[in-house]
């Protein structure tokens, strides 16, 4: 009767503390204006995103959803210079700041998804944190057509959850060792 009492006051435990805190939920969006530098080889006056080797987003505004509902549309943001030619960005990618709060988003990848010299589209994965919250892995699109977007991605799971998911696997493998 020990052992029950043991696993229940473990399992409490670690589900009080897997609720501390919370996960970013939702999703951000980035408008602003896209300015590609690079050389301009056409000779046509503008660079377009073959000739690009790089793109900056500045006069920036964000709408958001879920953790990211309350952000002021145009809060003070950073937004790094993302490179073409290799493709990488200095992290963090974006950074908010609104109402005390910082926002950002830490890039683990950038792919390049499609490039011709009026359409550029680009994707990836990374970390996002926000005050007051666990960093969350998320998503993020951009298109030239339709701007910037990222999302949390709550399939993974918290670290409470699994320890949780462990003690209950290890609880059924004992409960089934005594049966024996």
């Amino acid at each position: 009767m020990n052992f029950k009492k043991t696993l229940l006051a473990i399992a409490l435990v670690s589900s009080s503390v897997s609720v501390s805190a919370m996960p970013i939920v939702g999703a951000i969006d980035f408008g602003g204006i896209f300015t590609a530098t690079g050389t301009d080889t056409n000779l046509d006056g503008k660079i377009d995103y073959l000739e690009a080797t790089s793109i900056q987003l500045t006069n920036i505004f964000t709408t958001g959803t879920g953790t990211y509902a309350g952000i002021s549309l145009f809060a003070p943001t950073t937004f790094s210079e993302i490179n073409l030619a290799p493709v990488g960005a200095a992290n963090p990618l974006w950074s908010i700041f609104d109402s005390g709060t910082t926002y950002a988003f830490n890039a683990d990848s950038l792919k390049v998804n499609q490039r011709t010299a009026s359409d550029l589209e680009l994707s990836g994965q990374g970390w996002l944190t926000v005050d007051g919250y666990d960093d969350t892995y998320g998503v993020w699109d951009f298109s030239s057509q339709s701007g910037v977007s990222f999302s949390a991605n709550s399939a993974v799971p918290e670290p409470g959850t699994l320890a949780l998911l462990g003690f209950g696997l290890a609880g059924l493998g004992f409960a089934r060792r005594k049966q024996a």
